[in-house]
């Protein structure tokens, strides 16, 4: 996606928008970028955080696309190709939190046993 990306933003309807190209390149680095960087974390719950930033880019990404096609920076096909394309990757990555969510021990939830001390009083 990154890629297709660079390429779209390189186009001449994008040449002068340097926000929206700005906008549309950080959101396609950070999908990437948060998988990898919640990967090389030690605990599973800092990786779940970091796919669901991932696929909130996604969504940026998404939107991004419906505000360039608005503006006429792209036109319908090229918008049909790509919004199709970040659908299916903001699913897939929402697949697989869930099943990482899914595949996680739960935490034994058990009865503490309740220690009770009687003590005597020696003069008693």
């Amino acid at each position: 996606m990154n890629k297709r990306i660079h390429e779209l933003t390189r186009e001449r309807a994008f040449r002068r928008d340097y926000v929206m190209t700005d906008q549309f390149r950080r959101a396609s680095l950070s999908v990437m970028n948060n998988v990898a960087e919640g990967f090389e974390r030690y605990r599973r719950a800092e990786f779940l955080q970091f796919l669901s930033i991932s696929k909130g880019s996604a969504g940026e990404i998404r939107s991004m696309l419906y505000a360039a096609l608005d503006v006429g920076h792209i036109n319908q096909p090229t918008f049909e190709e790509l919004l199709e394309l970040i659908q299916e990757l903001g699913s897939s990555l929402g697949s697989f939190r869930s099943g990482l969510e899914r595949s996680a021990p739960k935490p034994s939830v058990g009865r503490r046993k309740a220690t009770v001390c009687v003590t005597q009083d020696a003069g008693h």
